[in-house]
């Protein structure tokens, strides 16, 4: 997946009601997203516990700012290439 994809379902939500954060699902847990690095064309989404959760808007303008770059998360020690999305009441999980 693209950034750009995943910045138009940002910026347009289905619900009707603004978006409040972006979670990374790993098994049967979803953790807040909390730091975004970039790579030669990557931007990796990390969860860790120990930051609190990134305000949708720093991860708005880096989707803007990187609009053609392939989306990957990292959890648990694990890195994952995202594929899709869903949607919760108030968040985005990856």
């Amino acid at each position: 997946m693209r950034a750009s994809e995943l910045l138009t379902a940002i910026t347009l939500p289905t619900q009707g009601q603004a978006y409040q954060g972006l979670l990374i699902s790993r098994e049967s847990r979803q953790l807040p997203c909390s730091q975004i690095r970039q790579t030669d064309g990557q931007l990796i989404f990390i969860a860790d516990n120990n930051l609190p959760p990134l305000p949708l808007t720093k991860i708005v303008i880096a989707l803007m700012t990187h609009r053609s770059f392939v989306l990957m998360t990292y959890a648990e020690e694990l890195f994952l290439p995202v594929y899709g999305f869903k949607e919760t009441a108030d968040a985005l999980v990856l």
